[in-house]
């Protein structure tokens, strides 16, 4: 979506807009009252969304205009305009002349202190001229003009009430009787007019509709919204900010039927009807003064909706678990809770659907801490006993019910020595009539209680599953309809479900494992989602915040369907299964503990789950398990909430309304919100500027203020980060190693992070975008040489996925595609070489395709493009032409070419300096030779070029021996007897003894043989070189790549996906190396060595010809003689590149490279444009649940090696990763905080002057600031903390001696109480009481720097505001 901006003017104010056809051309043009100039602008369209820049305007004379309407008020086919004119109180008739333009024609005076207000155009008494309605709010009244047909008017008035004030009004036939009738919406006095139309355009009948009290009407409009084919009447209230419906029953009657939110102050003002979503049916727009936005509302109906009643537990019970059952016959549902912490279980008995507030307690015992529990007839008495998982006791505990309300203690039962277990099922296993318990036993086990009635069990019996899963969700149906119950069990460390199909007699069959691909599980429940009589499962994966669908068949097998996402690192633990909405179609309902919502997703006809509900479950609150109740009463369910953080329950009363299904708002333009900031000297040319920068998450942006002074930043641009990105930190340093400060920026809700390279003059790039994963939600953000390399690395904090991914810095390669289409019909190119064919320095391109008897020169212009090509005709006889090269073969110092075709020879033509080429001859040994490469040397040191040729269908090796002349004769080097497939030659020097050699690969026999020449045409026999098993070597490069002046050999390996490096040692030695290629689909086809970025490092390129992952890769050469990652330059879908040449095309001297796609009858000229310097990344696993919020970057063990240290809001831990000369230690040093302490900022400094570093961590629910002394050993402790005050919600921290007294200072952003904290630091690492400097009310100081920002050489805090949006400077006066 975009906008274009149209000025009305300075100073114009436009108040009104309309559109019609203003001259004659069938293109839709607006018009617009500009208040403030006094006049009416018309712009022409062109008919494709864009219009005329300059209005046309017609003055209106000394009033305001501020409403209109357009109609043909005089017949003549030309549209008018009617205006009304605020301050003289006047309604003025616009005769419009076919071109735009207007003339003012009549002007009608509405009375003193009459306000007319606005103004709507119809043929009220359908009579085929157009009428006129408007409003007048000062003397409340409704005026109607009965066009004339020559644009005059007869005028009626009617009264719509004292201090009603009309403000809006609509036309429609209201009551069914095909007569337009006029609704009023008054702003005064609580209620819409409604006035009954009359066939000579009167009205009568004045009706009036109370809205409510306290309501505020703005605007009106009317629509069948529930198309039952009455007209509706649609109102918008902006003191209640809210829209409401009237459903109309046709006689003229109506009733409130919904009032929608348009959003927390939000100040609606303004409606329009439409089908936005073609749908067919209508949908709302309104437009939202205070919040910048217009919401659009669709999809109107009977939908379900949550209301919320909750039961507050004892403080600190913490319950994980619930249960809801009807315990004494009473028909309703009564309420079992395992209280965790105080080791009890709460029974509350529901009477006249409420519970009391105190519940019936049981004692589990010391130690045993209640987990889960359910509730079953054990003793066939027909009421339901209670079974309760003692998680840390490894106990089962039954309860037995008196039929009076109380419970008795009966027998507990082991659950096994080796597990904690947190799941409990109770169903009957064995069809003895009698229940059993299903629980966990150890890490590889579920454990089974058979029953024995009267609430007796057998031992625990175990049941192995994997050593891949250790349980955590049990769930038990029966899965194959054979009428005996199966057990579907998940683990959360395994991507596999296991299901245990039951024989009925306890037994079962081993297990089924069901993958599903790469997930993995924290819960899944069971249900027939689609209908089909088959039952389905439904997981939650915490990782990715994703909830899965496996649907179930007929034959016992289950295929993945798409599934849903819930809020990025809301941690959706808990699942239940119900009718939401009554339709008989399963829901699902996840709720997320970091959310602290409940997701409600709606499952439809063709199985897809749209959302459809977010239930709030308070600020506070973590909900984790949740159950569907089914009261029995029609439209009326019951949702339960078990929520541990606050030890609440929340019963949500699910009834079915009507409302709007679907809400969208989009802004017009908002409050920057600005989220991060920093301080920079950015040189912009040869002057040094301190700038700010700031990250703007509500308009998406980044700001750079400069030149600061008398309290305003002069200098202010920006940067766009993408639409809906959301920016939540950003770090600035020298990525490219161009001397020159560039700048990363992580966007929370894109999942990705900006890199803007920066220019000497302090503007930017276009941005670098690079993902950080599906759900990760990056949170912060920092820039360090992590690895000694001497390129600044990038390492962000990803909350939604639990980790921290590092970005390391290299200079990869840009490159822009440019395309050259072979000409002729599926010409297939196969191959291209670079050189030099019409000696003008320039570089050439020679092509061949397979399909096409020609090859191709495209001569080269030095600028990166090429001229058209010039064919060269092949012989008739050849069948697909696959190889060639290049070299001088007569000695005239013109370049000579030759083709292998896959049939019958290799063939020689003769260059002519121009482009073209002669033909001379064709050389075929045998008559089923094969060629499929050539190379071109001088194999025996008479000056002349010799040709060697592979034929892997007489499985031999020919060298062709050069005349001079362009001639060849041919000679058989090498037979080989054994199944083979000679795939690539090559040709090099390999042992250093002057003599070039011969290298060959073998498909079949996967290797690479040698034959190492004496230097006069003969050679020694063959030498191989094993590739690997399968791995099917496809083609060679050759070059030094460890500069030990011996030569090596690089392989692309087709079967195996991987590169094989052989390493020359001397002496016709070598060792190897294997290069496995992960991470896309490989099927290499090509391989080549250059030192493609100019760093005096060889790299290696590859084609790669998989369909869905067509790409040209690169390993980029580093030090040691490294390869890094390869990185793909991907090349589209299905276009198979197949062969690549090297060449500066562009004369810049950089590499550029040129491909061709065989699937695409084209080559990609792709020439180097410069480096992005982030494409490898890494990541490091921060731990389940943890929601990194924070980072930063010191050496704290003085080692000379940067160190990572973490804020964990989710574990309320802070993480520290050390690095060491192999890389950063995966196992993290942790450091517990308090409970519910939520870390969201981290500072590292030296707080006590002892020459170690300290951690200052920001607590953002607990309003305490924590200091974590270092040690000398590298640890720390003495942990010290300073309490913010109640509610002051600190959210940033900055450290920096402010007063020049050699102590460091602590700054913190308090976002809760709108202030500035300055704690300044004294020589023991303790801390003065703060000084505190407000912002405003509604300022919300979401971030903090510190600069000398106005040179006094005094340190300065800049703020960002996240509230008002306003960067605020404190100047340091003393």
């Amino acid at each position: 979506m975009s906008q274009k901006t149209y000025s009305t003017g300075s100073g114009s104010h436009p108040k009104a807009v309309a559109v019609g056809y203003f001259n004659n051309d069938s293109f839709l043009d607006i018009v617009v009252a500009n208040y403030d100039t006094h006049n009416v602008g018309v712009f022409l369209g062109y008919g494709n969304g864009s219009f005329v820049e300059n209005q046309i305007i017609t003055s209106v004379g000394s009033g305001r205009p501020f409403s209109l309407a357009v109609g043909d008020f005089n017949n003549d086919k030309k549209l008018d305009i009617a205006v009304v004119l605020e301050g003289i109180s006047t309604v003025i008739i616009l005769l419009g002349s076919n071109n735009g333009s207007f003339e003012i024609f009549r002007m009608y005076y509405m009375g003193h202190d009459s306000r007319p207000y606005a103004i709507v155009a119809s043929d009220l008494n359908l009579d085929n001229r157009t009428d006129l309605a408007v409003v007048n709010y000062g003397t409340s009244e409704l005026v109607v003009f009965i066009g004339n047909g020559n644009g005059t008017f007869t005028i009626s008035r009617y009264f719509t009430g004292a201090g009603s004030h009309p403000i809006s009004l609509a036309v429609a036939d209201l009551d069914n009787d095909s007569l337009p009738d006029i609704v009023v919406a008054n702003s005064g006095i609580n209620n819409v007019t409604f006035f009954r139309g009359n066939k000579n355009g009167t009205v009568t009948d004045m009706v009036t509709i109370f809205t409510g009290y306290f309501t505020q009407l703005t605007s009106i409009s009317t629509t069948d919204i529930n198309e039952d084919e009455y007209i509706d009447i649609i109102l918008v209230d902006s003191s209640q900010n809210s829209v409401y419906v009237f459903e109309g029953f046709g006689d003229g009657d109506f009733e409130m039927e919904v009032r929608n939110s348009t959003g927390i102050n939000s100040n609606p003002i303004a409606i329009a009807v439409g089908d936005f979503d073609n749908d067919n049916k209508p949908d709302l727009v309104i437009m939202n003064n205070a919040t910048n936005n217009i919401l659009v509302l669709t999809l109107y109906g009977r939908y379900p909706q949550a209301f919320p009643t909750q039961y507050n537990l004892t403080d600190g019970t913490n319950p994980i678990n619930m249960e809801i059952t009807d315990l004494n016959n009473d028909d309703e549902p009564d309420m079992i809770v395992p209280n965790f912490e105080t080791e009890s279980i709460d029974i509350f008995f529901m009477k006249d659907n409420t519970y009391p507030k105190k519940p019936l307690t049981y004692s589990m015992g010391k130690g045993s801490y209640p987990y889960a529990v359910s509730a079953i007839d054990l003793t066939n008495d027909g009421y339901k006993d209670i079974i309760v998982l003692l998680k840390n006791a490894k106990l089962v505990a039954i309860l037995i019910n008196t039929h009076k309300g109380t419970f008795t203690s009966g027998n507990k039962y082991s659950t096994g020595n080796d597990f904690f277990p947190h799941v409990i099922v109770v169903a009957d296993l064995n069809n003895d009539n009698y229940p059993d318990i299903v629980t966990q036993t150890d890490d590889y086990n579920i454990g089974v209680l058979f029953g024995l009635g009267q609430g007796l069990f057998n031992n625990t019996i175990s049941i192995y599953v994997d050593d891949d899963c250790s349980p955590d969700s049990i769930a038990v149906n029966d899965m194959n309809n054979d009428r005996f119950l199966d057990l579907v069990v998940s683990s959360t460390n395994s991507e596999y479900i296991w299901i245990f199909l039951g024989y009925g007699n306890g037994s079962f069959q081993e297990p089924i494992r069901v993958s599903i691909d790469g997930d993995s599980v924290e819960t899944h429940v069971l249900g027939d989602l689609n209908n089909d009589g088959y039952l389905d499962i439904v997981y939650t994966n915490v990782l990715y915040s994703y909830v899965g669908i496996l649907l179930g068949d007929r034959n016992g097998k289950f295929s993945r369907i798409p599934g849903v996402y819930v809020t990025r690192g809301s941690i959706p633990s808990h699942m239940a299964l119900g009718y939401y909405n009554d339709d008989d179609i399963l829901d699902i309902a996840v709720s997320c503990e970091y959310d602290t919502a409940i997701h409600v997703f709606m499952g439809t006809v063709n199985t897809t789950f749209p959302l459809v509900d977010y239930i709030d479950t308070s600020a506070d609150s973590r909900p984790q398990s949740i159950m569907f109740v089914d009261v029995g009463y029609y439209n009326f369910y019951y949702l339960f909430v078990c929520d541990s953080e606050t030890s609440t329950i929340f019963q949500f009363d699910v009834y079915l309304t009507t409302t709007f299904f679907k809400r969208k708002t989009y802004t017009t333009g908002s409050s920057s919100h600005p989220y991060y900031l920093t301080t920079v000297d950015f040189q912009n040319n040869d002057n040094q500027q301190t700038t700010v920068v700031v990250a703007n998450s509500g308009t998406n942006s980044i700001s750079l203020l400069s030149n600061y002074s008398d309290g305003n930043f002069l200098d202010i641009s920006m940067l766009s980060t993408g639409i809906d990105s959301h920016p939540q930190s950003l770090t600035i340093a020298d990525f490219n190693g161009d001397k020159t400060l560039d700048m990363a920026v992580a966007n929370a809700w894109t999942d990705e992070i900006n890199v803007f390279v920066g220019f000497n003059n302090g503007s930017f790039d276009t941005k670098l975008t690079y993902s950080t994963g599906l759900g990760s939600a990056p949170s912060s953000i920092v820039s360090v040489d992590i690895n000694n390399d001497s390129r600044i690395d990038i390492i962000v904090a990803n909350e939604g996925t639990n980790n921290i991914e590092i970005f390391l810095s290299f200079n990869y390669l840009k490159f822009s595609y440019n395309y050259i289409y072979i000409p002729d019909l599926l010409p297939q190119p196969y191959a291209v070489i670079a050189d030099h064919f019409n000696n003008d320095t320039f570089v050439d391109l020679a092509v061949i395709n397979y399909n096409v008897k020609v090859f191709l020169i495209y001569l080269g212009y030095g600028n990166g493009s090429f001229a058209n090509p010039i064919s060269n005709l092949l012989k008739k006889e050849f069948s697909g032409a696959i190889a060639l090269a290049a070299g001088d073969f007569n000695n005239d110092s013109y370049t000579d070419i030759v083709i292998a075709n896959d049939e019958h020879s290799i063939s020689i033509f003769l260059g002519l300096g121009n482009g073209t080429f002669r033909f001379l001859d064709s050389y075929a040994p045998t008559t089923d030779f094969n060629a499929t490469s050539v190379a071109v040397a001088d194999m025996n040191h008479d000056g002349y070029l010799d040709i060697v040729a592979t034929d892997p269908t007489g499985r031999k090796v020919y060298l062709f021996e050069g005349n001079g002349n362009g001639s060849f004769t041919n000679q058989i080097l090498y037979s080989i007897s054994k199944e083979s497939n000679l795939k690539c030659v090559a040709i090099a020097d390999m042992d250093t003894d002057s003599h070039p050699d011969i290298i060959f690969t073998d498909s079949i026999t996967n290797d690479v043989s040698i034959l190492f020449g004496y230097g006069n045409g003969s050679f020694t026999n063959v030498e191989t070189l094993f590739t690997d098993d399968d791995s099917k070597p496809i083609s060679i490069a050759i070059d030094d790549l460890d500069n030990d002046h011996i030569l090596d050999i690089v392989v692309a390996n087709q079967g195996s996906s991987s590169i094989s490096i052989f390493y020359g040692l001397g002496n016709r030695k070598f060792s190897s190396d294997l290069f496995i290629l992960h991470g896309f689909n490989f099927y290499l086809n090509s391989i080549y060595i250059s030192d493609i970025n100019n760093d005096t490092f060889v790299d290696i390129l590859f084609t790669n010809e998989d369909p869905s992952d067509s790409s040209v890769g690169i390993l980029y050469g580093a030090d040691n003689h490294q390869f890094r990652e390869p990185i793909l330059y991907f090349t589209g879908r299905k276009s198979e590149p197949g062969s690549l040449a090297i060449g500066d095309f562009n004369r810049d001297g950089r590499k550029d490279l040129a491909v061709t796609y065989y699937n695409q009858d084209m080559i990609n000229i792709m020439i180097q444009t410069g480096f992005q310097p982030f494409l490898s990344d890494y990541e490091l696993k921060t731990g389940i649940k943890s929601a990194p919020k924070a980072i930063a970057v010191k050496d704290l063990n003085n080692d000379t090696l940067v160190d990572i240290v973490v804020a964990y809001s989710g574990t309320n831990e802070i993480g520290i990763f050390f690095n060491s000369d192999i890389g950063i230690s995966e196992n993290q040093i942790v450091y517990k905080l308090n409970n519910h302490s939520h870390p969201v900022a981290l500072a590292i400094d030296d707080f006590n002057n002892d020459k170690r570093w300290d951690i200052a961590i920001v607590n953002n629910k607990t309003s305490t600031i924590v200091i974590l002394f270092g040690r000398s050993d590298g640890k720390f402790g003495n942990q010290t903390s300073y309490f913010t005050g109640a509610d002051t919600i600190p959210i940033s921290i900055v450290t920096d001696d402010l007063n020049k007294d050699n102590y460091i200072d602590v700054i913190v952003a308090n976002y809760g109480s709108n202030e500035i904290f300055v704690y300044y630091g004294r020589f023991d690492g303790s801390f003065s009481t703060p000084k505190s400097y407000s912002v405003g009310y509604s300022g919300h100081p979401q971030s903090i720097a510190i600069k000398d920002i106005d040179g006094d050489d005094m340190l300065d805090i800049i703020v960002a505001n996240y509230g008002t949006g306003y960067i605020e400077v404190l100047l340091q006066i003393c």
